[in-house]
């Protein structure tokens, strides 16, 4: 019991005391009501500063009892109700790239939510907020996947639930007695196409509303939908949910897109498990998305598995974002090869959310090495607690890169508004004090021209720019495209080599410091997040052995500022005026 609670007990204690005194001639009939005003003020009045009373307690529930497709409903009302403020959080949901999607879930709730909460079963969710809820919208299970998201899109409009045929049953009956508003099953959709615009004709009134398109990517490669997660976000912004592969569903990508006007986000994800992709494990079909993203002047902030969004978006970190970062000019050692490791593939929340925090973050190893962490300049306004929790955090061995490619995932030779999309991103790169920016570009094939590194250089002014995953190409030392480091004005440009295995990485650098002429060298690599570890970069370190030495991504780009100073990195390296 705190200070604050003793008071308000023995200030409420003695005001009942007074008040119940006056009213009975005797002590004793006088103690069975001390006692119920002490219980009183214990359950009801005396919650702490800056939190809830009880009957505001957040309610916390787990959906992994209910089919896939089920938990859409729960998420979906958790989207509405939260438009009200911090009212639901959802756990349970199913995992995603090996990630133990509930751990995070719950190490969340316990170290960033910071709000005093009561669990609750889901259904309990539907009577507690019934009143929020005017009913429901029926998906078509022949048409599952355009269906659903139909049905979410219309939630957030409607405020009605989307659910199954299964689940509707349930809810029109005592005590929820929900009417239904819609059935999809009645509008016999006979294409992908014929759905959304029909979709996109009906939410033409709406349009001052829905403040963005939602592509929710089909990451198993079955076709059944089901993505239950960013629902929420959904229903809580009235966005336009919509499936398509990138490859055969174009009609659909320009008529959703084109609802917009350019500069929009683009949530979720446009991964798309084709056939190619379950065979080679090349997500083919991502640049694909992307680069369609780009040319209709829009950028995707990947968000793909990312829950409770609703919820975490409104919660506040107040902190000032500073997170390390010192590239002051050294003098490097002629005889040595610096190498520096960042990892991958964090202009992904889906990464920020789980995947890092389960199979990085929590690594025994973390810290033991310099080792810099891609990350989503989002983060800072879309879960700014989040984004506090892995600042606070880091070891004086961690430090931030802005992941790709500033805003958003864009590619930049391809976007119509490359001005704007690069104010953008200076401003989100400010917000969240990061102080370099990653550069992915043509779908993989090319690194980005001496043109787009200057203009990110004239507009957002990073201290540093990485470029390139050399895993379809192979990096500098495959393509024709820049030397290893440049310059735009002042600012060091590397060159991503790609590392996914331990002994090809150990190759890849030795075989990349053999091309700088003379030493010292520098070697920048790109661990792929999803196959990587701060254990695998101690044995990479290991293997290396002597005249080579790891520093952190701040500090590789001061050697560089002071080798390039020194005429130690030739001048004809500059990557434009």
């Amino acid at each position: 019991m705190n200070i604050f609670n003793l008071k308000c007990i023995i200030f409420g204690f003695r005001l009942e005391f007074t008040i119940m005194c006056k009213r009975y001639s005797s002590f004793k009939k006088v103690i069975p009501f001390i006692l119920a005003a002490v219980i009183s003020f214990l359950l009801t009045s005396c919650t702490s500063p800056g939190t809830k009373s009880s009957s505001n307690l957040l309610d916390v529930a787990n959906i992994s009892s209910y089919k896939a497709f089920d938990q859409i409903t729960f998420t979906a009302l958790e989207g509405i109700v939260n438009k009200g403020g911090t009212k639901i959080y959802l756990e349970g949901f199913p995992s995603s790239s090996g990630t133990p999607v509930a751990t995070s879930d719950e190490f969340w709730l316990n170290h960033i939510v910071n709000l005093p909460f009561k669990r609750v079963t889901p259904l309990t969710l539907v009577t507690q907020f019934r009143s929020d809820i005017k009913g429901l919208i029926i998906w078509d299970p022949s048409m599952i996947v355009d269906t659903e998201n139909i049905a979410t899109t219309l939630s957030g409009i409607k405020s009605a639930l989307p659910v199954s045929p299964s689940m509707a049953k349930v809810l029109e009956q005592s005590p929820y007695n929900l009417p239904v508003l819609m059935d999809l099953r009645n509008n016999h959709f006979s294409s992908r196409l014929e759905a959304y615009t029909w979709a996109a004709n009906y939410v033409k009134p709406y349009m001052s509303e829905i403040k963005f398109p939602v592509w929710i990517g089909d990451n198993s490669g079955d076709a059944k939908g089901d993505e239950s997660t960013l629902r929420d976000w959904i229903t809580a912004n009235d966005g336009f949910a919509f499936e398509a592969n990138p490859s055969t569903d174009v009609a659909v990508i320009n008529l959703v897109l084109g609802m917009f006007p350019k500069d929009t986000p683009v949530y979720g994800y446009i991964f798309y498990a084709d056939a190619q992709y379950l065979k080679t494990g090349i997500a083919v079909l991502e640049s694909v998305g992307v680069s369609e993203i780009s040319k209709a002047g829009d950028y995707l902030i990947p968000t793909d598995t990312f829950d409770n969004l609703s919820l975490l978006h409104q919660l506040k970190a107040n902190v000032a974002f500073a997170p390390k970062w010192n590239s002051s000019p050294q003098t490097p050692d002629k005889s040595t090869v610096y190498v520096t490791f960042v990892l991958t593939d964090g202009d992904s929340l889906a990464q920020d959310g789980a995947f890092l925090l389960v199979h990085q973050w929590m690594s025994p190893d973390r810290g033991k090495y310099p080792m810099g962490v891609s990350i989503s300049a989002n983060l800072a306004s879309l879960a700014p607690t989040m984004y506090a929790y892995y600042l606070k955090t880091a070891t004086p061995n961690d430090v931030f890169v802005g992941g790709p490619s500033g805003a958003g995932y864009a590619y930049p030779s391809q976007m119509p508004n490359l001005d704007q999309y690069l104010s953008l991103s200076k401003q989100r790169l400010d917000q969240a004090g990061l102080k370099s920016v990653w550069i992915l570009d043509n779908g993989y094939l090319s690194s980005p021209s001496p043109a787009t590194i200057n203009a990110y250089k004239q507009i957002v002014n990073p201290e540093a720019i990485f470029t390139d995953y050399d895993n379809f190409t192979g990096g500098y030392l495959t393509t024709p495209n820049p030397p290893a480091i440049s310059f735009a004005g002042s600012t060091p440009v590397v060159h991503d080599v790609f590392g996914i295995a331990t002994g090809q990485d150990v190759n890849a650098i030795r075989a990349t410091a053999a091309q700088a002429n003379g030493k010292p060298a520098f070697v920048f690599i790109g661990l792929d997040t999803w196959n990587s570890s701060y254990a695998q970069e101690a044995e990479i370190i290991k293997q290396l052995g002597p005249g080579f030495q790891v520093v952190a991504p701040d500090k590789f780009m001061g050697l560089i500022l002071g080798a390039q100073s020194q005429n130690e990195i030739p001048a004809p390296q500059l990557a434009g005026p």
